[in-house]
This record gives structure tokens, sequence and C-alpha cells, in this order.
């Protein structure tokens, strides 16, 4: 399985975790230049592949990236992590199948990880039929 990580510098112990599902790519925010939505959304449509999109930023940086996100890859599965719980009700607005709140205990992070990548797999698994 294939994760992109879309985050600021500050984000070791979620790559790391992450790691234990499969390879990961960071792509990191810029404060001038791309954002990292953007830089998934381009590598995506070079031919890049990625099973699952998980955001690690807050408030506007993150509402954002999601929104890119879906917008220009509707059907790659978004988990975003953020500090800010008021931003439930936006995530559900913009079509983030999972939203998390700071800090995760990473038990709670690996199930929700493993359960975002079972169900790509079972669809996976379902189109090859």
């Amino acid at each position: 399985m294939r994760i992109a990580l879309c985050c600021d510098a500050n984000t070791q112990a979620v790559e790391q975790i992450l790691k234990e599902r499969g390879e990961v790519d960071v792509f990191q925010n810029e404060k001038k230049g791309q954002s990292a939505g953007q830089k998934l959304s381009g590598y995506l449509s070079c031919g890049g592949h990625c099973d699952l999109a998980v955001v690690s930023l807050d408030s506007a940086a993150g509402i954002h990236n999601c929104r890119y996100i879906k917008e220009h890859q509707r059907n790659l599965p978004v988990l975003w992590i953020s500090e800010d719980k008021g931003l439930w009700p936006e995530s559900r607005r913009i079509g983030v199948e999972e939203f998390l709140v700071k800090p995760v205990p990473d038990g709670m992070l690996r199930k929700i990880i493993n359960h975002m990548l079972e169900g790509v797999k079972y669809y996976a698994d379902m189109s090859v039929r």
C-alpha cells in the first residue's frame, strides 16, 4: 500500500505509524509556493499512485489541502488530522472520510489507518472479479 502524507515539517510520529502499513510519500506544505495537496495531485496526475492521503495540517492549511485533494482526486480516501475539533463539520462538507483531533493516541491512529486501508483493499479486490 502507498500512503501520501500531506504535512508541515513536524509529523515524524505520524509518518512512523504510516510506514508500518506501507510506503509513505511525504508532500510538505510550503508557506510560499505549492501546497502539499497541489503537489500530491500533480504527482497523481503524472501517473503516481497512492491508496490513502493523510493530511496532518491545522486550520486554513488543512481545509485548503483537503478541499484541493477532494476536488482533484475525488475517489482518494482522505484522513485529516487537525488540532481544531471545530473543523469537523467542514471536513464533512469537503468529503473527507475520517477526521481526528490532535493529539491522536498511536493505537487509535493505527486502528483508523488499518480500517481505511482495508476498505481500499476490499474495493480493489472487488474490481478484479
